[in-house]
């Protein structure tokens, strides 16, 4: 499209069915373009038509530049007729007595008001292909260039997000994202806003609980594989008056590989019934049998957890019954084997319908044989 052989009537016909689109000029964002937009040509929409300028409010089309000379060359003309039409454009003087009078009535709105029916309306006008081809290349670059997975671009949180910004949009206009994003700064200091507010709620929430004795606890104190952190974290339990079981994670400490003792871990245990108003030496807490969480509670109610105690049970049962039977102890070992065999070769586990860990193998002692045969069509073929 040849900037030069178009003229005013012809742009805003082309921006109104859709030939043209607007383009907010990013390298120049002096008030003077807030109201102006850049035209470009919709199969072409990073590349502005030199010389054309539009009032965004009811596309008034204007001359920046001359047309090119015999020299190849344009004489600028500035913005001086965009800038004498906007104070006398109707559609622009319409809309901000609008914006004004929605900002001035968004505080306090009347209980007898009616909103209008436009503000629940969703538009189903069909996008153009060229902007869903933008979008998908931007979520790409998201996944890509952010390292995210393709399945963040699903996540709920991600796309209320852009919902809240296309929202705004219609509300607002058409802005640049830059001019009100939030940055790390800001939104560190709201997660720890929201966290103080959490926190607040829980102990108001808790406290009736632990006074009438109806509240319980869990501790745990776990290894993150991969990065190799010990984490301590300490969860309370409590039925509500419709009797719904109701908890919370008050806390998820990172322990040091050299902190894990009785001491230390009951220290932090302590801090955490001092900060929530729990009751010392009445407040039932569940925990595994590991030696030093046992020490830290020596002074409280602590019950073993029964999914730890059948556990252990079920492990030394097993480990008995390899010591105390040879023929099931050879078939844990050729189980192991093949396991192993399996691992090495490669491109058979997308065969088999389940995995082949060891704890899988270990753990699930009535799925050998089922296992086997599994795998032995595959050894076969």
């Amino acid at each position: 499209m040849d900037p030069d052989l178009l003229e005013e009537h012809m742009v805003k016909e082309k921006l109104k069915n859709g030939e043209c689109i607007m383009l907010i000029n990013t390298k120049d964002k002096t008030p003077s373009w807030s109201d102006v937009r850049l035209i470009a040509d919709a199969k072409y929409p990073d590349k502005p038509l030199i010389g054309w300028a539009v009032c965004r409010f009811c596309y008034s089309a204007f001359r920046t530049h001359s047309k090119t000379n015999d020299q190849g060359k344009r004489r600028n003309h500035g913005l001086t007729s965009c800038m004498k039409h906007l104070e006398q454009c109707l559609s622009r003087k319409k809309e901000m007595a609008a914006i004004a009078q929605e900002n001035s009535s968004f505080d306090s709105v009347p209980e007898n008001s009616q909103a209008l029916v436009s503000q629940f309306l969703v538009s189903k006008k069909k996008i153009a292909p060229i902007y869903l081809q933008k979008l998908k290349e931007a979520e790409v670059k998201f996944v890509v260039g952010g390292m995210h997975s393709f399945k963040s671009v699903e996540h709920a949180g991600l796309l209320n997000l852009a919902q809240t910004c296309v929202d705004i949009g219609a509300r607002c206009g058409k802005i640049d994202i830059h001019d009100i994003w939030f940055g790390r700064k800001s939104i560190r200091d709201q997660c720890c806003n929201k966290f103080i507010s959490y926190k607040n709620e829980m102990i108001k929430e808790i406290k009736k609980y632990a006074i009438d004795r109806t509240l319980s606890a869990t501790t745990d104190l776990w290894r993150d594989d991969v990065i190799g952190r010990y984490y301590l974290d300490f969860t309370v339990f409590w039925m509500d008056r419709n009797w719904k079981l109701k908890h919370a994670l008050l806390r998820c400490k990172h322990f040091e590989e050299q902190s894990k003792t009785a001491i230390n871990l009951w220290a932090e245990i302590e801090s955490i019934f001092k900060e929530f108003n729990l009751v010392f030496g009445d407040t039932p807490i569940t925990t595994d049998n590991g030696a030093n969480i046992k020490a830290s509670l020596k002074d409280e109610i602590r019950l073993p957890c029964m999914a730890h105690c059948c556990s252990t049970t079920l492990e030394t049962a097993w480990e008995a019954t390899r010591n105390g039977c040879f023929e099931f102890d050879q078939l844990i070992i050729s189980v192991l084997e093949l396991r192993s065999y399996i691992a090495r070769a490669g491109n058979i586990q997308q065969f088999l319908p389940m995995t082949i860990k060891k704890t899988v193998l270990h753990d699930h002692g009535d799925h050998i044989m089922w296992f086997i045969k599994a795998v032995r069509p595959n050894f076969a073929s």
